[in-house]
């Protein structure tokens, strides 16, 4: 039962039988060889999609291995990116931010595909400073002043954001 964390049995003599189930919250859907499974947020995978999981960011960008159901993932750059996404769910500003997809190809560029109302970019950090780099994205966001429908990406690598825009319609 790969959607248990924990389950224990209990007997109480002479007719009685509890048993206690702790669940496992799904936390975010990776993509592997193709298909989506849930894990939760210390990497177990849960299993296939099911009902309810439509809001999960899903992990992108990871080499292709083998993973049943039930077993974790043993993969540093899960590990990342269940960081990251536990880092826009704990910052108000951040967690009204969609965060669609997050790909940790490269820890040295990992790409999130944001939403933030009709707005959609692409904001880019790395393995190192994420707590800092996603706080410096939230502090943006709260000055305001910013037209994020012209935004392509947010590139907060460096000392201070490098914005792109994208390219005129014509």
């Amino acid at each position: 039962y790969p959607q248990l964390a924990d389950v224990r049995v209990m007997r109480q003599f002479p007719d009685k039988i509890y048993v206690q189930a702790l669940r496992r919250t799904p936390f975010a859907k990776v993509s592997i060889d193709g298909g989506l499974s849930v894990i939760d947020r210390d990497g177990y995978m849960i299993g296939g999609l099911f009902e309810g999981q439509e809001g999960l960011t899903v992990i992108k960008g990871l080499k292709r291995q083998k993973i049943a159901a039930g077993s974790q993932v043993h993969d540093q750059n899960v590990k990342l990116a269940v960081m990251l996404i536990a880092l826009f769910r704990q910052d108000r500003q951040l967690a009204s931010v969609g965060l669609g997809a997050v790909n940790v190809d490269d820890p040295t560029r990992i790409v999130c595909h944001v939403q933030a109302g009709e707005a959609h970019f692409e904001v880019i950090v790395d393995k190192d400073n994420m707590a800092a780099r996603l706080k410096t994205f939230s502090e943006v966001l709260s000055r305001g002043g910013l037209d994020l429908m012209q935004i392509k990406y947010m590139d907060l690598r460096f000392g201070e954001p490098i914005l792109g825009q994208k390219k005129a319609k014509k």
